[in-house]
Parts: C-alpha cells; structure tokens; sequence
C-alpha cells in the first residue's frame, strides 16, 4: 500500500484521476447526496436570523465602525485599505438583499 501511494504521489496525473474516479463512483452509488442540503430548509432560519442582524441596528452599527476604520486608513495613508473598507461599510446591509434576489430568481 505504501508503495503504490508513494508511485501515486510521484505522478500527480495519477492522483487526479484516481479522485476523480473515487468522486464518479461515490456520485453513482450514492447519487441522493449528490442533492444533499439543495432544499434550504435546515438553515433557513439562521439566514433569516443574520439577514435581519444585518438589515437592522447591528447591520448599521457594522457599517459605520468599517466606515470608521477606513477614515482611519485614510489618515494614516492607506488609501486602498480604506477604499475597500468603505465599499464593505456600505456592502453590509446590501448583502442580504443581493442574496435574496439572486436566488429567489432562479426557484
């Protein structure tokens, strides 16, 4: 065994089509997991839960500390740390709706 994970290993070739091999037989023995969790069911109210987090007073209080620490990038002269934390200030109560209409779209 140890010899032929060692020939493996050499050849990585080799090892890619063994997993991938591995992967097309555990998808055709077993093809119900191969849809495991497409419902949403089991963790829809812990997204409920964090898109109302960031749609209401914490989703605010995130976005002005981001928009705070970018004034303080600015300060400093980091210009794109503070751009990137600006566009992530004003991104957080954006998310939630950007996640909803786009799979809301397709079902």
């Amino acid at each position: 065994m140890r010899n032929l994970l060692a020939k493996l290993y050499l050849k990585p070739e080799l090892f890619s089509l063994g997993l991938l091999v591995a992967l097309a037989t555990v998808i055709a023995l077993a093809p119900d997991l191969s849809f495991a969790g497409t419902g949403g069911a089991e963790v829809q109210t812990w997204y409920q839960d964090i898109s109302n987090s960031l749609k209401g007073f914490w989703g605010k209080l995130i976005a002005l500390a981001f928009i705070g620490f970018s004034l303080m990038a600015f300060k400093q002269g980091a210009i794109i740390p503070a751009i990137f934390l600006i566009f992530v200030g004003l991104g957080v109560g954006i998310i939630p709706d950007m996640v909803d209409a786009r799979f809301t779209l397709l079902f």
